[in-house]
């Protein structure tokens, strides 16, 4: 589950150094360029000689290729489900990137996705890792250009820019925290039975909450506007999407116990801590959820402890 995929912990690490070497000095923050890098959705094509006389015609082999029937689509589709399902992302991207400029948008966000799954490998070379990320950003932007009411186009779209911003530098990545939270918002405006992006409205929430009143000035200074932010909006995400999708994600429960303990209710952290500890192991979050649950639970038991004394 692509949920990791929005973390802004590195960003507000860098805010918290940034604002400690300029706390001294008035924030005006000076715009640098950053550097072009080609996109990886440049359109290949495989030229067929047309020879007639003395001249050469070159056609492209894609012109001539015909659409995708709806039973095709659907049964690609089904296909690059099961193999994304079965973490097989390189089969899924060898299987769909043959169709990506063909003007259908169940084809590129799905690409957008395998492409940015992938990058998360531990494996990989960081020049592939960079690649697949531009791949990423520039299928979630295909998608949009496709229907820009794709509720999964703006998902995709949030993480993907989430990503690419991030290696473009600090300065980019702060500038776009706004509009991933817009693509958010807009996917669950068109599909607010998604738990996943609401889940990940949440962290975005809590994320600027959480930031100490230094580094949010930073922040806010490069992002160009406030950012209001609460413990309680967060909390309200992540119990919709509990309440959309009882116990579908780890980190849900693990950030609902957080939130309780933000918002000083600790029998209800506890429990949530608790679920989320307990939780079956599966994935990465999963074992990311556990451990950091039982850390704080060690913590608030003895804060309980201590308070019923």
């Amino acid at each position: 589950m692509p949920l990791t995929m929005f973390n802004r912990a590195k960003v507000f690490a860098t805010v918290l150094a940034f604002a400690r070497a300029s706390r001294t000095m008035r924030l005006v923050i000076p715009l640098t360029s950053f550097g072009f890098k080609p996109s990886l959705a440049l359109k290949l094509m495989k030229p067929i000689a047309l020879y007639s006389s003395s001249f050469v015609v070159v056609a492209a082999a894609s012109s001539l290729k015909t659409s995708l029937s709806v039973k095709e689509l659907k049964q690609i589709t089904k296909k690059a489900d099961d193999l994304y399902n079965d973490n097989k992302l390189e089969e899924v991207l060898e299987l769909l990137r043959p169709y990506k400029d063909d003007g259908k948008e169940d084809i590129t966000w799905r690409i957008s996705r395998a492409a940015y799954s992938l990058s998360k490998s531990h494996v990989i070379s960081k020049e592939k890792h960079c690649s697949l990320i531009e791949e990423s950003y520039e299928m979630a932007k295909l998608t949009l250009e496709l229907n820009e009411n794709s509720a999964l186009g703006h998902k995709w779209m949030s993480i993907a820019l989430d990503a690419y911003s991030s290696m473009k530098g600090f300065r980019h990545q702060c500038a776009t925290v706004i509009p991933v939270l817009n693509h958010m918002l807009r996917s669950i405006e068109l599909d607010p039975t998604d738990g996943t992006v609401i889940y990940m409205v949440g962290m975005w929430y809590y994320a600027i909450a959480d930031l100490a009143w230094y580094q949010k000035r930073v922040l806010e200074a490069i992002a160009g506007k406030p950012l209001p932010a609460t413990y309680e909006e967060a909390f309200s995400y992540f119990k919709r999407a509990e309440e959309i999708s009882p116990n579908f994600y780890s980190l849900n429960l693990l950030m609902l116990g957080k939130c309780y303990h933000k918002l000083g209710d600790l029998d209800s952290a506890i429990s949530y801590l608790q679920r989320a500890m307990n939780y079956p192991q599966f994935s990465d979050d999963d074992h990311k959820a556990h451990q950091e649950a039982s850390e704080l639970l060690k913590k608030l038991k003895v804060l309980e402890h201590t308070s019923s004394n």
